[in-house]
């Protein structure tokens, strides 16, 4: 679940008992937290509405931005592959808008970071579902295929606090461009962890 907030409107609406309750809730369940209108609040609404996510859910990713933009890739499923020349956090085209805004940059590959193997190590599903059940802090999203005992070629899917891997309806049309790739926030995602299981290593 992802749950919006209005940096420049949160302190108010949290004043409101009627609007407490609705943005508290959802909070509560979240995957990730997206404070949004950074642009539009003053230093000390930022910092309060900061403040208040961090008190209020420790334990939930939060992001900002503007204009309710997010980095595609913790939203859809799209297909991963290993290219140079294409970014797993952002499509760039014309529509693009990089500048960095007053209070702090935000552009997406500013804010996340990657992680990607090509699968050579073969997995068991039981060691799959276990580390899906409850994969290292700082994994935000997980996606690609892996090869399994059972299966063979497998899609692994992870998002927020759910997780599955399923027989793959194809397999990969190049075993060396298929990959396995993981976000997360910039600086917390865990690299040596994904190594470890991922790789074998």
């Amino acid at each position: 679940m992802i749950v919006l907030l209005d940096a420049q409107a949160l302190a108010d609406n949290l004043a409101n008992p009627l609007l407490r309750d609705s943005i508290e809730r959802p909070l509560a369940h979240a995957d990730l937290a997206v404070l949004n209108k950074v642009d539009l609040a003053d230093d000390a609404a930022l910092e309060t509405a900061r403040d208040w996510i961090r008190r209020n859910a420790p334990s939930v990713h939060c992001c900002e931005t503007t204009n309710a933009e997010i980095a595609l890739p913790l939203l859809s499923g799209a297909h991963i592959t290993l290219t140079s020349d294409t970014s797993p956090l952002h499509d760039c085209n014309e529509h693009c808008d990089h500048h960095a805004h007053a209070h702090s940059p935000v552009a997406h590959d500013e804010q996340f970071e990657t992680w990607s193997c090509a699968p050579s190590h073969v997995h068991s599903l039981a060691d799959i579902k276990h580390w899906l059940k409850a994969p290292p802090a700082g994994v935000l999203r997980l996606k690609g295929f892996v090869q399994t005992q059972e299966y063979g070629w497998s899609e692994v899917q992870f998002s927020g606090r759910t997780g599955s891997v399923r027989r793959a309806l194809a397999s990969p049309a190049n075993r060396h461009t298929a990959a396995l790739v993981a976000i997360g926030l910039r600086a917390a995602l865990p690299r040596s962890a994904l190594d470890a299981f991922w790789r074998g290593a």
